[in-house]
């Protein structure tokens, strides 16, 4: 989508803002420009529009040559949204909203739908809004109204300057988390500056920390956190942050990748058999395409094996889950919501891509508190996910132990008893479940009631 190749900008006095930049931004990528006041970050945004001429150097947008491009036509193809906003305080909202669909040619009758389209994607209902003026509206109100006056004719690309930068801190979060939303459903190629490195790990697919008008470090929020280059990334960073936060850890990261499943036609014996290898006391159900359909537990099943033939007859529906890209922490306040102590993770489609439960909470809190460098030199061992469950490594003796137990049946009138940590999925009542992690005394405390 673009590409930098060599580009500086060297001022009449010597200065030079920019040097020998190469970056490249791919199609539907957030990459965000951060640094130090002066590191020429936005000179840097300003060049691929043309509002500042490169001195050397080659800016591609969709392959083409900038320099060959009349700037107008080239500024007009390009979102741009400035810290300040610029709203024309003469133009009411859809006037101002339309204003590149306008300088294009487009009907007014086009313009007006498209205004009041982008009005609804932000919650912004327009039959009150449409006619109001600038300054009828709040700080947070008139940069949504810039931000949808950046994306009203629809271009493939937008530069953002700093444009949360001036709001209040709650007004700036909220637009931070709508834009990011916005951003990921029309899949817009966002290249955004700004010098809060809290607001870059956010946003960002990838980081570009420039210094001395070079690119310094480039990379995702993840690598950066980790793999500061420097001295002077680490000290930009903060200390603080070089250990991430729950709300920047996705769920993808911590979830149990092969949870236990079984198709909804799977007999209900199978499905003991099933919770009998993997040592748990649930099944998720999914359909032939892997989508989620619901769960199951050896409680259930053994309740129905004279009733029921198949584990969709006693399987119940899933009442809340994550999305595959959500943080950590929005998933465990869900689960706390919920009052429950799993959480399955499906992807947009519905298809299940894992689990996440109390047990694969511990990897984000040994990663917070416990640095690998320090647990290596102790003789810890990280507490890593197998066979889906979590357990440390150091349980390989009772692993060992277990391999010379006789295999026990799955029979109805056997108590299925998995050894060492287990997930039960507990029926409080019809419409949800709790899921404890416990130990072998927990779980005979809990079967017996007491």
């Amino acid at each position: 989508m673009l590409r930098l190749r060599g580009v500086s900008k060297v001022y009449p006095d010597g200065t030079r803002a920019v040097s020998d930049v190469n970056l490249d931004v791919e199609e539907g990528e957030f990459v965000v420009l951060i640094g130090r006041s002066g590191c020429g970050k936005t000179t840097t945004l300003k060049l691929v529009n043309r509002l500042i001429e490169p001195t050397s150097g080659t800016i591609y947008v969709k392959g083409k040559d900038t320099r060959t491009v009349d700037p107008v036509v080239l500024r007009r193809s390009i979102g741009y949204v400035i810290q300040h906003v610029g709203l024309f305080p003469h133009m009411n909202v859809v006037d101002n909203i339309s204003v590149v669909p306008r300088l294009l040619g487009w009907p007014k009758e086009k313009r007006e739908k498209r205004a009041e389209e982008l009005l609804e994607m932000v919650g912004m209902e327009p039959a009150q809004f449409r006619h109001k003026y600038p300054r009828e509206l709040s700080g947070g109100q008139q940069q949504r109204v810039g931000v949808l006056r950046a994306l009203a004719s629809d271009p493939d690309l937008i530069l953002m300057d700093e444009p949360f930068g001036a709001l209040d801190p709650i007004t700036r979060e909220l637009l931070q988390d709508e834009f990011k939303r916005l951003q990921k459903n029309l899949g817009k190629t966002i290249l955004f500056v700004t010098h809060d490195i809290d607001e870059a790990l956010k946003l960002a697919d990838r980081i570009v920390l420039m210094k001395d008008g070079k690119v310094h470090q480039t990379g995702t929020p993840d690598e950066i956190l980790r793999q500061p280059a420097d001295v002077f990334v680490r000290t930009f960073i903060g200390p603080e942050r070089l250990v991430r936060k729950p709300d920047r850890v996705l769920v993808e990261e911590i979830m149990i990748r092969t949870p236990a499943v079984a198709m909804a036609d799977d007999g209900l014996r199978q499905g003991l058999e099933i919770m009998r290898q993997r040592r748990t006391d649930g099944l998720l159900i999914v359909d032939p395409e892997g989508k989620l359909e619901g769960y199951v537990t050896v409680s259930a099943v053994q309740k129905n094996l004279d009733v029921a033939s198949r584990l969709g007859e006693v399987s119940k529906p899933v009442p809340v889950f994550a999305i595959k890209g959500e943080s950590v922490r929005d998933a465990v306040t869900r689960m706390v919501d919920h009052r429950l102590s799993y959480l399955p993770v499906l992807d947009a489609q519905g298809v299940l891509q894992g689990l996440i439960t109390r047990s694969s909470l511990v990897d984000v809190l040994v990663e917070m508190f416990w640095s690998t460098n320090n647990g290596e030199q102790n003789g810890d061992q990280p507490l890593s996910l197998k066979g889906g469950i979590a357990r440390n490594d150091n349980d390989k003796d009772d692993e060992e132990e277990r391999k010379g137990d006789k295999s026990r049946s799955a029979g109805a009138e056997e108590k299925y008893s998995p050894s060492h940590r287990i997930i039960i999925l507990d029926h409080n009542d019809d419409t949800h479940s709790d899921v404890h992690d416990v130990d072998d005394d927990a779980r005979l405390r809990h079967a017996s009631g007491q």
